[in-house]
């Protein structure tokens, strides 16, 4: 499923409009909101925007930026400790 979010929230640094969903205002208009909704009734675009919506949220998981993040730290313990003193 296509996210759709608002640019108050912080999924919208996660989505690119028209490719994993839509960002509306946060202040929109219950119709610019069903402007937004129906822009992704056709299943195939849908699908589509909903796989790669799936693919960046498990790219930024708790367990991929665990990871990310443990192995920068890793990367910067080992260069001080590689720096002559």
């Amino acid at each position: 499923v296509p996210v759709i979010t608002t640019d108050g929230a912080g999924a919208s640094e996660l989505v690119d409009h028209g490719v994993h969903g839509a960002v509306v205002s946060s202040d929109c208009t219950a119709d610019e909101l069903s402007v937004a909704m129906l822009a992704w009734s056709d299943r195939d675009k849908a699908r589509a925007a909903g796989a790669m919506a799936r693919a960046r949220a498990e790219a930024h998981s708790f367990d991929a930026m665990l990871e990310r993040t443990s192995k920068a730290i890793f990367a910067a313990a080992t260069q001080a400790r590689a720096v002559p003193s």
